[in-house]
């Protein structure tokens, strides 16, 4: 796919050149510091047309010196190993010389081993939002489900050689957000003159002053517009000024935008055929793409509740579905050889309230979610998208119960995200309920009543609450994790108050803040007191008692944390939980290599036996990484400790588990000190950025100590780095040097 890029939707005829944004473009490629712009916008902005457009017009005149342009849409093939190996024969063609030996192997190995010595290019890349994650409204949205292509793009932006990338995508580039060289174009508001010329492309003629005013009272919104000329009857084509006073009476009130959209699609709706609003119905149920196959399925379903007097078929489907979206107003998106559908989420939750108010068609939509979700097929995160689907709709629909029954036997109260590693759906759903009892009326909240399980748990906003916690500390969300913690702080007694605190545990770990992690996970402790009553209790306290002895063992505080493995490893026989028993071993890993203790190698062994039988993916990795810190420290097993750092490098970066992931990347370059390989300091320098985003000092600090240990400051016997000093003082990070000291030492 060298060479220049053609798209679809790019008519060179009649695209309506963005002089603002072209010229913006033309000055970031001529900037020699800039390496990956992203144009941001939401769908039928015409950032593809943009790229094309400018790419085939403008890009000869950058002052940059590349070799080449090399185009890629991830829309055509989503597989980020057949881009890098059509960027590598690309490559071949401008003259570099593909290795005899070792290029058989993976091909991201392949391209990192030979980046230095590939002729930089212009990369256009179109469609990479269908590599990102776009359900989470929290710190994940935007990170990328694919490591490949984030390494990859670490090494563009860090080259030596004058690589840039531009890319188009829905999302903004949540990975490299706090890295000076990205910078991002938000395709948005059109001009008046815009505006003219995309309601002319859409057929709407009429002169051009008229079309002019009709853009700026629309706010020259490309949506907006489209819905306008979407719902122009074709014998008033000429005359769009009279239609737009049809449709809003009176233009000379103040009229805040989204009140404009509402009217408009309320008049925009009436003009759809039965088939085209069942379309529109079906797809907002959905907060994911969707196959034709599942339209289809759910028109037949909800049809004859909306007055539909013949069957809905296939063939006219496909064609109503072709007129939308050739519109713009839904999304025909090309992923893995198939269609798949959605539609903006603005028109989305205007048709899902649709689909609500009309409560027959609505149960008989959430009845073939719930029945039949294997045929739906959609496209999210796990094979629970259509479930997901119907309990977001549900609460859409204050139909507690309903999505409380999900909650409870499909998603078994979340526990099947857990075991499955999808802590974004997890958190998709929880969030879901948070909202629902944020947005209830007080008379609609008591009128639920709470129901309680066997078990006594109490499914209320609190409850939620905790279970959206356990996900957002799983992905790095610690400020969404903060708010719903000091909530919980300010309102909780007794035993819900101490589970508060085991997550305030939870939270100062990963933000480095070990002292305090220290004092709220013993307020667990004493909160529950110290008699064991109940498993759970049991088990929170070992939770709690883990997550102290970490802290102590960073902190430096030997006795103490000798005394708490202590108790920890008493509670061992009152418990029978594979998990809690592993915590147990972490611990006495945790030990042995912060003082020197033996003990630390069996229990390591054995903690890695028992991840076949956990019920925690989060717990899991944190074996592996802990397990590979360890034979990190002992100079044992690297083989092994390689094996264990990709691993959960791999699977924390598709599930978008920040710290652990940040972790594996620190730890896969204390590896490569270990074993006298070339340390990636761009990868690391990327670490502490997003570390510190984040807000995850402790790591940020070990990153910059790999960097110090990767020169001869070490042997030449100088001071540490200023910005290691302050994070080691700020973190109270003591245990810093005995961990990894002797491993990168320049001899």
């Amino acid at each position: 796919m060298g060479g220049l890029p053609n798209h679809e939707t790019t008519n060179d005829d009649t695209y309506v050149r963005r002089q603002d944004l072209t010229r913006q473009l033309d000055g970031w490629c001529s900037d020699s510091k800039t390496r990956l712009i992203s144009l941001v916008g939401i769908g039928g902005t015409g950032k593809t047309a943009l790229l094309g457009y400018w790419l085939k017009t403008d890009y000869h005149r950058i002052s940059r010196n590349v070799e080449g342009l090399f185009f890629w849409s991830f829309y055509v093939e989503r597989s980020v190993d057949q881009f890098l190996a059509e960027l590598l024969a690309f490559s071949e063609e401008l003259g570099w010389d593909r290795p005899q030996k070792g290029s058989e192997g993976d091909v991201l190995d392949l391209v990192e081993k030979q980046f230095h010595r590939l002729p930089p290019l212009i990369l256009a890349i179109d469609g990479l939002e269908v590599l990102q994650e776009g359900i989470s409204e929290g710190r994940s949205y935007g990170t990328f489900v694919d490591a490949k292509l984030r390494d990859f793009l670490q090494h563009v932006i860090r080259a030596k050689s004058p690589w840039i990338c531009v890319c188009t995508s829905r999302f903004p580039i949540t990975d490299f957000r706090f890295t000076s060289v990205a910078v991002e174009c938000m395709v948005g508001a059109l001009t008046n003159s815009e505006g003219a010329e995309v309601l002319f492309s859409n057929s709407v003629l009429g002169d051009v002053n008229d079309r002019e005013a009709i853009s700026r009272y629309l706010e020259g919104h490309p949506l907006a517009l489209r819905i306008f000329a979407a719902s122009l009857p074709r014998a008033k084509r000429d005359e769009p000024r009279r239609h737009l006073v049809n449709v809003f009476t009176d233009l000379s009130q103040n009229t805040e935008f989204q009140g404009k959209l509402v009217r408009l699609l309320d008049f925009y709706a009436n003009t759809l055929t039965l088939t085209q609003t069942v379309v529109l119905l079906a797809l907002s149920i959905f907060r994911t793409p969707v196959p034709r196959q599942a339209i289809l399925l759910l028109a037949k379903k909800i049809s004859p509740d909306i007055g539909a007097e013949a069957e809905i078929n296939e063939l006219g489907l496909a064609e109503d579905m072709r007129t939308l979206a050739v519109s713009g107003l839904i999304v025909d998106d090309q992923l893995g050889g198939r269609s798949l559908y959605a539609c903006h989420p603005i028109i989305r939750d205007y048709f899902r309230q649709r689909l609500v108010d009309d409560n027959k068609a609505f149960l008989s939509a959430v009845d073939l979610l719930t029945s039949r979700p294997d045929e739906v097929n959609a496209h999210g995160a796990s094979a629970y998208e259509p479930l997901i689907a119907a309990v977001e709709a549900l609460l859409v629909g204050n139909m507690f119960a309903e999505a409380l029954e999900i909650f409870e036997r499909r998603f078994y109260e979340a526990k099947v995200f857990l075991n499955e590693g999808l802590a974004k759906s997890g958190k998709r759903v929880c969030d879901a309920f948070v909202a629902f009892f944020e947005s209830a009326s007080n008379a609609e909240i008591r009128s639920i009543e709470a129901p309680r399980t066997r078990n006594r748990t109490r499914f209320d906003r609190g409850y939620f609450c905790r279970r959206a916690l356990v996900f957002d500390l799983a992905l790095g969300e610690l400020d969404d994790a903060n708010d719903l913690i000091s909530a919980q702080l300010q309102h909780a007694n007794g035993v819900i108050r101490a589970i508060a605190y085991h997550f305030l545990a939870e939270l100062e770990f990963l933000r480095g803040n070990y002292a305090d992690c220290v004092r709220a996970a013993s307020a667990v402790i004493d909160g529950l007191g110290s008699v064991d009553t109940t498993a759970k209790t049991r088990i929170r306290r070992v939770r709690a008692g883990y997550w102290r002895l970490k802290a102590a063992c960073l902190l430096g505080l030997e006795s103490l944390a000798n005394d708490w493995f202590a108790e920890l490893r008493a509670s061992r026989r009152y418990i029978e939980s594979a998990d809690v028993h592993a915590l147990i071993d972490l611990a006495n890993v945790w030990l042995s290599m912060s003082f020197r203790k033996e003990g630390g190698a069996r229990a390591a062994k054995v903690a890695l036996q028992r991840t076949d039988v956990f019920e925690d993916q989060v717990l899991a990795l944190e074996v592996d990484l802990v397990v590979a810190r360890f034979g990190l420290a002992t100079r044992h097993n690297l083989r092994r400790c390689d094996a264990l750092i990709s691993k959960a490098y791999g699977e924390s970066v598709e599930q978008s588990y920040q710290y652990l992931m940040l972790t594996a990347q620190i730890l896969r370059e204390y590896l490569a000190l270990a074993e006298g390989r070339e340390v990636q300091r761009a990868m690391l320098e990327q670490a502490i950025s997003m570390a510190l985003g984040a807000g995850m000092l402790g790591l940020a600090a070990e990153a910059e100590q790999v960097l110090w240990l990767d020169t001869t400051a070490v042997t030449d016997g100088l001071a540490p780095p200023a910005d290691l000093v302050k994070l080691v003082q700020k973190t109270g990070y003591e245990a810093l040097d005995c961990f990894f000291f002797n491993v990168g030492s320049k001899e």
